[in-house]
């Protein structure tokens, strides 16, 4: 079984940065490690008509965490917010719907995670469309 999964190519999408230039982004909102470790990911940009690999880039280092290390959800990045304002990328967190409800519902530990659980989810709107 490939420790890697999910989205593991994307196709180009033309967005404004956070310069507010115009620039071509490959999003990748659904890839997932299965194994505990830190990595790296090599990204290849290929033209498919030729084929021919036109560039190459590295990311930096991450962690990826079992489920029961996992520390929660960290809030979403400038970037990603800016993505999400020009549609670019569709999020919802279910448990950032109003922080009110949620402090009625169960307490909250001091990192903002529900005790005894994690408290949020992606949703992608890909799987909605595929359905229609």
């Amino acid at each position: 079984m490939p420790p890697l999964f999910g989205n593991l190519v994307s196709p180009s999408q033309f967005a404004q940065g956070l310069d507010h230039a115009t620039g071509v982004f490959f999003i990748f909102s659904n890839l997932c490690i299965r194994m505990e470790g830190s990595f790296r990911l090599q990204f290849t940009l290929v033209d498919l008509q030729l084929p021919k690999v036109l560039a190459s880039a590295m990311s930096d280092i991450f962690v990826s965490h079992s489920w029961r290390t996992f520390p929660g959800m960290t809030k979403i990045t400038p970037l990603t917010q800016h993505f999400v304002d020009q549609g670019v990328v569709k999020i919802v967190r279910k448990a950032q719907i109003r922080k009110e409800e949620a402090m009625k519902q169960e307490p909250y530990d001091e990192i903002g995670s529900y005790e005894g659980g994690a408290p949020y989810s992606f949703h992608t709107y890909e799987e909605d469309d595929k359905k229609m």
